[in-house]
């Protein structure tokens, strides 16, 4: 009998590579697909039938489309993307399917404490769509048995990520000689070896579940706070408004039932960013 494979789409991606790495640390097989035609992966267009063959035991369903010209391309890729990622479960009886959702689905709540019971405000297109795609995969949950963990992500922090909230504020700390923000903005962080983890754990779920995998909720002052006992300097941020947030997104459910044990903060940002670059005054700093 043939050994049942776990597909993952989106796997040429920033997080799907990290996902490969904890697969291949735990032995388990799997099939690497990109929209692309590269080497070492499977094409597949999802906003089309997949028509791919295989035995597959799980999807793990990282294909979106994060940056649009259109709104169209998100609900395209993001929503019918992953009812075609759905259908094609059901036509291969795969019961099983992890899918990387957003905080996004959220909208603008900048106060208070967000649970996954949380109702959403004005969300941009990309959220609606990432929403949209939660109600399909929930559906498909009740109606067709596919058992499903969706994770909500906020921006990921890693070696090789893109631009970013993050990315830009410790550009500021390493560019300028005094930073002045417009006020100290809240925003949301986890590391992508963790996400990535937290993702191959759930293959040995036996539940349905939506879940915040929110590592830290943190503020510009707090990131500076960290950049400086990394650098030994004492550089301050300087703010134009006096504003203070009180956001926080819990992953306590995560931490019950899936044992999600993130890195520090500090941690997580001394593995995306060497101490010599941050020490450098560049025109530009990368990750690692």
């Amino acid at each position: 009998m043939r050994t049942r494979k776990v597909l993952i789409t989106g796997a040429d991606g920033f997080l799907g590579k990290e996902v490969i790495l904890q697969l291949k640390k735990n032995k388990i097989p799997f099939v690497a697909c990109s929209h692309k035609n590269k080497r070492g992966f499977k094409q597949i267009d999802i906003t089309k039938k997949i028509l791919l063959k295989g035995n597959f035991k799980a999807v793990i369903h990282l294909a979106a489309k994060n940056y649009a010209t259109i709104p169209e391309q998100y609900y395209m890729t993001n929503t019918d993307g992953t009812k075609n990622i759905l259908d094609f479960c059901v036509q291969n009886q795969i019961k099983q399917i992890i899918y990387s959702s957003s905080c996004s689905v959220y909208g603008k709540i900048l106060n208070g404490t967000i649970t996954e019971l949380s109702k959403p405000t004005e969300k941009s297109d990309y959220g609606k769509s990432k929403a949209l795609a939660e109600t399909e995969i929930e559906k498909y949950g009740q109606t067709k048995g596919i058992q499903y963990t969706i994770f909500r992500f906020p921006i990921i922090l890693g070696k090789t990520q893109k631009e970013n909230r993050l990315t830009k504020v410790v550009q500021e700390y390493v560019t300028t000689q005094k930073p002045i923000f417009e006020k100290n903005s809240s925003f949301a962080l986890t590391y992508v070896k963790d996400c990535a983890k937290l993702i191959v754990q759930s293959l040995d779920k036996q539940t349905s579940g939506t879940y915040n995998a929110v590592a830290y909720v943190t503020s510009i002052k707090e990131i500076f706070n960290i950049l400086n006992e990394i650098t030994g300097k004492a550089k301050p941020a300087e703010f134009k408004e006096n504003s203070k947030s009180s956001l926080v997104i819990s992953c306590v459910k995560a931490k019950k039932q899936l044992n999600f044990s993130p890195i520090t903060l500090k941690e997580a940002i001394k593995k995306t960013f060497s101490k010599s670059n941050l020490c450098k005054s560049t025109t530009q700093v990368k990750p690692n």
